[in-house]
């Protein structure tokens, strides 16, 4: 159906809708906008087992990633480039960052007097 007979048939139907209770459609018409519907219904349904099929990618690669990050090690900190100071405050780290550089800092890491703690964030 195009959309100049689309456009045609709803202004009849709103026609017959202002002056009577029913709506008289011709055979050809009626199966018109059941062929819509129908088509309509199978791109929904297209369109929901894509996004299944893409909720269950995401989901692998979160669970993927999650595994993957299990083995990094954490960051916990700071240090200014020249290696005169530490925080594991983010908004220090930012402050230094413009004036002298600054480096992470991991666990394990066996130069830093920073805990294996980790970055503390507001309202922990």
């Amino acid at each position: 159906m195009t959309a100049l007979n689309k456009q045609a048939l709803i202004a009849k139907i709103k026609k017959q809708a202002e002056s009577f209770d029913t709506v008289v459609l011709k055979e050809d018409e009626a199966n018109a906008l059941l062929d819509e519907l129908e088509a309509k219904d199978a791109t929904i349904d297209t369109q929901q087992q894509e996004i299944r099929t893409l909720l269950n990618a995401l989901e692998q690669a979160t669970d993927k990633r999650n595994y993957d990050i299990a083995g990094q090690k954490q960051l916990i900190g700071w240090r200014a480039s020249d290696y005169t100071d530490e925080t594991s405050d983010p908004e220090l780290a930012k402050n230094w960052a413009a004036a002298i550089g600054v480096l992470p800092i991991f666990e394990g890491d066996v130069n830093t007097k920073l805990s294996t703690a980790g970055i503390g964030v507001k309202g922990e």
